[in-house]
């Protein structure tokens, strides 16, 4: 039946429901996990997650910017196309650092199921998304400001599939709208890398792809932004991500119309940095595309001395006379 699961569909579900629940024979009702009051006299952190049909692959944590200490956390999912709600009391004040991560890399939505996450902060919503790779990040609040009162009147309504959101994967706060830069700090072994990128007068014809790998074929994606995810003119949009340390990396940007970012059509420009620091390189005055492979060395001079090998498509080119085409087709 559908409590135990059969086939395919359900077949995960009905293994959790073996393994974490005591009972003989078949459950007449689902499983369910009743709420438990908070009794807080702080603020409320709500954290809302719909999980898709490999809930096992999610997890995800909270951390406090403001000290830098880690809040909450949660990797155990056992139910598919579940709804776990975590609810933390918090000092009031403070910016948190929301990370979550998919193993499988396909993030909670949309291709296995309508996964999604939300948080409320005193119950107004300030982060929200589900369509990521491996991770998606979020930052909301700030150190020393009060957050946002509890709102008057809240209004239950049912969580359906999200819009397409960074996603970063990373991450980051990739909303596709202006985001302001905040920091963050990686974990041992990762650099912060970030992106800044200023839109011409056609921000839908700009897309980008970061991967790890020595070669573009055979690289590991991290997070990408698609044809039609910037939508406001000679506007400026920060991405950031956690990568590996001392690993060889591609960023790709393209155009659709083959005219760059700059400057037939507005002085549009991006640059990419490490760890908060000056940018290593800055472009925006291409055709169809440009690519950059670099060491992610945190000390620039390293990774000036090993090399960046800059890929640059000439505006003009046709692109079926450009020879890699073939491993990136445009679609949408």
């Amino acid at each position: 039946n559908n409590d135990v699961g059969y086939g395919v569909v359900n077949a995960q579900n009905a293994l959790a429901l073996l393994e974490f629940s005591d009972f003989s024979g078949c459950p007449t009702i689902a499983p369910t996990m009743a709420p438990t009051p908070l009794d807080c006299s702080e603020d409320i952190i709500e954290i809302i997650i719909t999980t898709d049909i490999y809930p096992s692959e999610t997890a995800w944590v909270l951390t406090n910017n403001c000290y830098n200490t880690e809040v909450a956390s949660e990797d155990n999912h056992p139910f598919g196309e579940y709804e776990y709600t975590t609810k933390i009391c918090v000092p009031p004040g403070g910016e948190y650092f929301f990370r979550i991560t998919d193993s499988f890399g396909d993030g909670i939505c949309c291709s296995n199921g309508q996964g999604s996450y939300n948080i409320l902060y005193n119950g107004e919503s300030v982060a929200s998304g589900g369509e990521f790779l491996n991770e998606d990040i979020k930052i909301f609040g700030q150190c020393g400001t009060p957050p946002p009162s509890p709102a008057p009147q809240v209004t239950a309504t049912p969580s359906v599939a999200p819009t397409s959101s960074h996603s970063p994967s990373y991450p980051p706060t990739t909303t596709g709208a202006p985001s302001q830069v905040a920091t963050f700090s990686c974990p041992s072994g990762q650099v912060e890398f970030s992106l800044t990128l200023t839109t011409d007068n056609y921000p839908e014809e700009t897309k980008w792809v970061l991967k790890e790998g020595f070669r573009w074929q055979t690289g590991t994606t991290l997070t990408t932004e698609s044809f039609g995810t910037y939508t406001s003119s000679q506007t400026t949009y920060t991405e950031t991500i956690c990568i590996i340390k001392n690993k060889s990396h591609y960023f790709r940007i393209n155009d659709k119309a083959n005219d760059g970012l700059c400057c037939e059509h507005g002085t549009g420009e991006y640059s990419i940095a490490l760890n908060g620091q000056g940018p290593f390189y800055s472009g925006g005055d291409f055709g169809r595309k440009e690519s950059v492979k670099f060491m992610a060395f945190p000390d620039y001079n390293e990774m000036h001395a090993f090399g960046i090998e800059i890929e640059r498509e000439r505006k003009g080119v046709h692109p079926y006379l450009d020879k890699t085409r073939e491993d990136e087709e445009e679609k949408g």
